[in-house]
């Protein structure tokens, strides 16, 4: 997947890249009726999916003020391992501007039950601007939401840094079909960030369960 990384004046371009463990389980056809014992080994599985199924929020509207924002997503539902477009995009950004995106990972028959995460990382401060596209970090405010309903909050520049941060979200059974999550990005104040950029790319992590 392309990472469009992409901002227009205090305008914000999330893209999102799906991380999937690969994994190696074994199982055993033992018979002792003969001299000769015979061993077979197969390799299992662990295969997620990850698709958009909501972009709701608020925006600017030709006189300056909010309006209620949706965006239409064919079928109801986007493939994140295909799409080259940018999940989150804010045009004319500006303190109070919201974006909330929903999320389902799709467990694709794997054989084991699975962790899964998400990962804020790759925050970078745009270059042009760099005082203000800093002090843009610490106000834009990332929400999430896993399937029970537990947030958890935090600001781009608590997420800067080579590891990012990372949030729990859940386990899914080998017999769970999908589990749904959801991210809010919100320009929560202004004062010095005004023409400030900043970039950040969204990872999604599944795990084996089972030691």
């Amino acid at each position: 997947m392309s990472k469009k990384k992409v901002w227009l004046a205090a305008a914000a371009a999330f893209a999102l890249a799906l991380s999937v463990s690969v994994l190696l389980l074994t199982t055993y056809a033992l018979f002792s009726d003969s001299a000769e014992t015979h061993n077979r080994l197969q390799a299992g599985t662990l295969d997620i999916g990850l698709f958009e199924t909501s972009m709701t929020g608020n925006a600017l509207n030709a006189e300056g003020r909010f309006e209620d924002y949706s965006e239409p997503i064919d079928g109801g539902r986007r493939d994140l391992e295909t799409y080259d477009g940018n999940v989150f995009e804010i045009e004319n950004a500006c303190p109070g501007i919201w974006r909330e995106g929903a999320f389902a990972v799709v467990n694709n028959d794997s054989s084991t039950a699975f962790t899964y995460s998400v990962t804020i990382v790759g925050v970078e401060a745009g270059a042009e601007d760099a005082e203000a596209s800093q002090a843009l970090l610490s106000e834009i405010m990332i929400t999430v939401t896993d399937c029970e309903e537990k947030e958890t909050s935090f600001s781009l520049s608590e997420a800067a840094g080579d590891e990012g941060k990372t949030v729990a979200l859940g386990e899914m059974l080998s017999t769970d079909t999908e589990e749904t999550f959801t991210i809010r990005a919100e320009f929560i104040d202004s004062g010095t960030a005004q023409s400030g950029s900043v970039t950040f790319d969204i990872r999604v992590t599944a795990v084996q369960a089972t030691e």
